[in-house]
């Protein structure tokens, strides 16, 4: 019944998770414009274009919000009714939520996923996901987190046919949203509650209870909408019991706040209400403008559900007419947009297979374009790397030739002082020569020759001949025959009675 605020609460629960913290630059993007832009029925040219995108959010990285951009594409798909690829990049963003352990992004990630499974009609996965939401707002202390989920946790399982299990869930949201005051989140959950009674037969008192306390708070809250979708069911309710005046005031209120909010699909139930009252009550003429509204506003709005409810109503009313023509045609439709709907939806389930089998392979053809951006950026960071190992390896270079350039010039420097001190010494080396020469200025009684005198310097030194041969750069045999000469002119033996024929010549 689509007064039961499903797709209302799941999708509120949706909206807190999956819009907050949008990324605005993707949206700038081109091909994130052209996936907007793309028709739902275009499958692989959007998973084309979402890889492309998913290839410039990791090349450019995005200041790295890829888990909300991938949510973002998800988004897209969602918006497409494409709930399996939506899926697919909700738990894209899931995993690299993962990686930064942010427990809040982790929970908003799962119910997205959660939710995607349950318009799918994946009931058992959508709860297995809306458990593992609550035990991270548990962990997280996140109260109103876990309110919504054990709402929607109650409502998965009154699709399911579970009534029980959803009446305890949906009371331990109701426990919750009491504690918080939550006045909005009470009148959703109060409403879901009657309608899970309204749907077990003989519980419409129950019904009647819980619609009353969620009218009551739709009306201090001003929620025009949900307060006159509450009216509605609460007319049925009393349809039901046949408190037919009580119904037509209520069903005419609920028609007059849709219609002052150009609710299409509000008027269009409410008139069908309407005209069900005015069939009990026997006025046919009134019920046939009801329904011929509603069934026009239906065309207006493509609503199936409503639009078959209003045959099998029109065949009704005929019948007490008694126009057994027009009745037989409104069966023959009834029953043949029956049959077309089973056919639809037995066409989307072969849809739905197909598009599983297609989002199994995209999403090879994704993790293999992952894996290419991946070895693409590994590819980037060795050349980061070999630039940095080659910018280190010049400057070593270039260190080295500094300091090998410093070296010579300090080597070169000692070189000039150690030439200048060679110098200095030679100098002082000549000077001495002078001063021995002028030492033994006897010596020229001897007839010696200049270089027979420096040797007899060197000897009265005390020097081997050797040292005496290094000393004036000649030969030993040289020093030799130098020394015997030296012998036989001072008419001496040896080197000591030249030393002291020397000394002797000096004394005197």
């Amino acid at each position: 019944m689509w007064n039961r605020f499903y797709f209302f609460v799941a999708f509120s629960f949706f909206s807190v998770f999956g819009f907050s913290n949008s990324a605005d630059s993707i949206h700038s993007s081109a091909l994130y414009k052209q996936i907007k832009d793309c028709s739902p029925d275009s499958i692989e040219k959007l998973i084309k274009l979402a890889g492309k995108l998913e290839t410039q959010i990791h090349t450019f990285n995005y200041s790295g919000n890829i888990a909300n951009y991938y949510r973002e594409i998800g988004m897209l798909f969602y918006q497409k009714s494409l709930y399996s690829y939506a899926e697919l990049y909700f738990q894209k963003s899931y995993n690299e939520h993962l990686k930064t352990g942010n427990n809040k992004e982790i929970a908003r990630s799962m119910s997205n996923i959660a939710v995607m499974r349950e318009l799918s009609g994946d009931y058992k996965g959508a709860i297995s996901k809306y458990f593992e939401v609550l035990d991270l707002m548990k962990a997280s202390e996140d109260e109103e987190g876990m309110g919504m989920v054990l709402n929607n946790i109650g409502l998965t399982y009154e699709e399911m046919g579970q009534h029980v299990k959803a009446l305890e869930y949906l009371q331990q949201a109701i426990v919750i949203k009491t504690k918080l005051n939550d006045i909005k989140g009470l009148a959703s959950t109060y409403n879901n509650l009657g309608v899970i009674y309204e749907e077990l037969a003989p519980y419409s008192d129950s019904a009647l209870f819980y619609y009353n306390k969620a009218y009551r708070f739709y009306d201090s809250l001003n929620m025009t909408m949900e307060y006159a979708q509450v009216q509605n069911n609460i007319a049925l309710i009393y349809l039901k019991h046949g408190d037919y005046e009580k119904a037509h005031v209520l069903a005419n209120n609920a028609f007059n706040l849709f219609d002052s909010i150009q609710s299409k699909r509000g008027l269009a139930l409410s008139s069908r209400n309407i005209a069900t009252i005015y069939i009990e009550l026997g006025n046919t003429n009134d019920a046939l403008t009801y329904l011929n509204k509603s069934l026009e506003l239906c065309n207006q709005i493509q609503d199936v559900e409503i639009r078959l409810d209003l045959y099998r109503l029109l065949q009704k009313l005929y019948i007490i007419k008694g126009d057994t023509e027009n009745a037989i045609h409104y069966f023959n439709k009834y029953n043949s947009f029956k049959d077309s709907l089973i056919n639809v939806q037995v066409q989307q389930s072969i849809a739905e297979s197909e598009i599983n089998h297609k989002v199994n392979e995209h999403r090879f053809e994704i993790e293999q374009l992952n894996l290419q951006n991946l070895l693409y950026k590994r590819k980037i960071k060795t050349r980061q790397i070999f630039l940095s190992l080659l910018i280190i390896v010049l400057l070593s270079v270039a260190i080295i030739l500094y300091m090998a350039i410093i070296n010579f010039r300090m080597r070169e420097k000692q070189m000039r002082l150690e030439i200048q001190n060679y110098i200095e010494t030679i100098r002082k080396i000549q000077q001495e020569k002078k001063l021995h020469k002028h030492t033994y200025p006897n010596l020229e009684e001897f007839n010696l020759t200049e270089q027979e005198e420096k040797v007899l310097i060197q000897i009265a030194q005390g020097k081997t001949n050797l040292q005496i041969a290094n000393e004036l750069y000649i030969s030993v045999n040289t020093v030799k025959f130098h020394v015997k000469n030296i012998y036989i002119k001072l008419d001496v033996k040896n080197r000591v009675q030249a030393i002291n024929l020397i000394d002797s010549a000096h004394q005197a």
